[in-house]
């Protein structure tokens, strides 16, 4: 559809209509890495402080370890709204660049939560994450940059937008019903960036779960929407692109780029993105150099200005605003080698080796043209100054985890092995992610939602297809 004018629900109908989402087995198989790696991160997030209370006041019983799950008394959505958050609350989960959402985080638990007690096979629910990606990426490329520099969190706002063409398809709505749950999701879709580095950032991915679940299921139920909801006189796009200075009046023109070209970017670090390229960086020099934290002076680090605003300027109070300081991450690459879970804690941040380093931590930044995140438009330059008088330069566009940089599939496994770890899931690991990256071939999701209902059950091998 490039250079074709379309109001987006009429371009997602023809989408949906004619099923233009990607189908390929790439897509597939990309799918199914997202799935594993969200999973790894919802599991280590079940354990945190903002989990259980979000299950507090929702009046849902909560296990650290353990995922909440639809049953009686717990509505899909807000078994949702407890996973999403439980994704998103470690940093750890994917992110990627058109929406500058953080999707799997969305979309997984949703679909998961969707697929309880469905008679959808593990290609269906591949097939729905493919399709709720790639709405996003179309309203990235649509609403991007304006719309997240202007102080939307996106992940908030087209992450629960695109996930609700994902967890309708999944149900079983047609094109029609479908744009009814997007327009439905324009109305509750909301958040902004002025969380980051609290504890209620990390709901934001709860909160686009629970309004993605819940639009579907009211489309599925018969519930209309405005088409002009996304794009008319006084739809969300309007509103959330106008704002920002020197932005152009909005002109829809509606592609959905594709899955394999435009795909998630696998976090190694469970840090704000804007940290990675600086903390791969760090890692680099000093192993190349045969630095040990007592070589290094000083450290200076530019990136571009949009990523400098997402973190804190001072040295962080809690996990949840170092997980967004500079200084602080920086400061631990170079006494630890580099950023885990365990660098996340209470006891870490009070870690007086690492506040007396971060203070040698200098950032800078610089404006850029277009989206900020884009490939070619985000480098990052390093240098470690050490106390001998070298200064050691990096420069650099891409993340590991990237598709310029991905990690190997020894590396993908033991990060999803690491987040099993925090709940004592190590002997199940490679059954967990063998089963997930099989996804394809199993007959229904039922059999995947009852091994993760319970982390002893280690096979299910007769569910899959045969052949």
């Amino acid at each position: 559809m490039t250079g074709a004018r379309y109001g987006f629900s009429e371009a997602m109908h023809i989408q949906l209509g004619a099923q233009r989402f990607s189908r390929s087995p790439e897509a597939r198989t990309i799918a199914a890495g997202a799935f594993a790696d969200t999973i790894g991160c919802m599991f280590a997030g079940s354990t945190q402080s903002v989990e259980a209370a979000a299950c507090r006041s929702l009046g849902i019983p909560q296990v650290a370890g353990r995922l909440v799950w639809p049953s009686f008394g717990v509505l899909p959505e807000s078994a949702a709204l407890v996973n999403a958050t439980a994704a998103h609350v470690l940093e750890f989960d994917d992110h990627e660049i058109l929406g500058i959402t953080h999707p799997s985080a969305v979309l997984v638990p949703a679909l998961l939560a969707l697929a309880e007690g469905s008679e959808r096979s593990g290609g269906d629910l591949l097939d729905a994450y493919v399709a709720g990606f790639e709405t996003i990426n179309c309203l990235g490329a649509a609403l991007n940059p304006f719309h997240y520099a202007t102080g939307w969190h996106s992940t908030s706002t087209i992450a629960a937008l695109g996930t609700s063409v994902a967890c309708s398809m999944l149900i079983g709505n047609g094109p029609e019903q479908t744009v009814h749950a997007f327009g439905i999701c324009c109305s509750v879709a909301g958040g902004t960036r002025a969380q980051f580095g609290s504890m209620t950032k990390p709901l934001h991915a709860g909160f686009a779960a629970h309004a993605a679940v819940r639009s579907a299921l009211m489309a599925k139920a018969g519930i209309t929407a405005s088409p002009d909801a996304f794009d008319g006189r006084f739809g969300i796009a309007g509103l959330m692109t106008g704002g920002a200075e020197g932005a152009e009046p909005y002109q829809p023109d509606y592609t959905f780029p594709s899955i394999e070209e435009h795909g998630p970017i696998v976090k190694l670090y469970p840090s704000c993105a804007a940290t990675h390229r600086t903390v791969d960086a760090i890692r680099d020099l000093m192993r190349s150099h045969g630095l040990g934290p007592e070589h290094v002076a000083e450290i200076a680090t530019e990136i571009p200005a949009v990523a400098a605003s997402a973190l804190v300027t001072d040295y962080p109070v809690d996990e949840y605003e170092a997980r967004f300081s500079m200084s602080y991450c920086a400061a631990t690459t170079i006494e630890s080698g580099g950023l885990t879970l365990g660098d996340f804690t209470a006891e870490a941040v009070s870690r007086p080796a690492t506040r007396r380093r971060a203070d040698k931590v200098r950032l800078t930044s610089y404006a850029t043209q277009g989206n900020p995140f884009a490939s070619g438009n985000y480098r990052v330059v390093t240098t470690i100054l050490t106390k001998s008088g070298d200064r050691l330069l990096d420069q650099r566009l891409h993340a590991r985890g990237s598709k310029e940089k991905p990690l190997s599939p020894e590396e993908r496994f033991e990060k999803f092995a690491d987040c099993l770890a925090t709940i004592g899931g190590e002997a199940v690991a490679a059954t967990f992610f063998d089963t997930i990256a099989h996804m394809a071939v199993l007959k229904d999701t039922g059999a995947l939602t009852k091994l993760l209902r319970n982390p002893a059950h280690d096979t299910i091998e007769g569910n899959r297809k045969p052949g």
